[in-house]
């Protein structure tokens, strides 16, 4: 059992990387930076979600983990629906 999810993890954590260095190489707003951005969201869920399935023998590290990573998606979230003049000159 814990075999596929440690799979699944490594794997949200390969694509969020791949997908994040993408999405810093291109212009901001391009609907290519916004699709790559979403898989990164995405893979760091998978990450996320597998990380507290993997840690769930251990709950109070569990619960430290879950409200770390509760405020990092938030602030990412934030940062990711800033319009774009709020960045400045480029």
């Amino acid at each position: 059992m814990r075999l596929p999810i440690l799979i699944l993890h490594i794997l949200g954590g390969s694509i969020g990387l791949a997908s994040g260095a993408f999405a810093i190489a291109i212009p901001k707003g391009s609907r290519l930076h916004r699709a790559s951005g979403n898989v990164f969201t995405i893979a760091m869920l998978t990450l996320a979600s597998s990380a507290l399935v993997l840690r769930s023998s251990h709950p109070k590290s569990a619960t430290s983990y879950c409200k770390q990573h509760h405020h990092l998606l938030h602030d990412l979230d934030r940062c990711a629906r800033r319009p774009l003049h709020e960045y400045g000159p480029a």
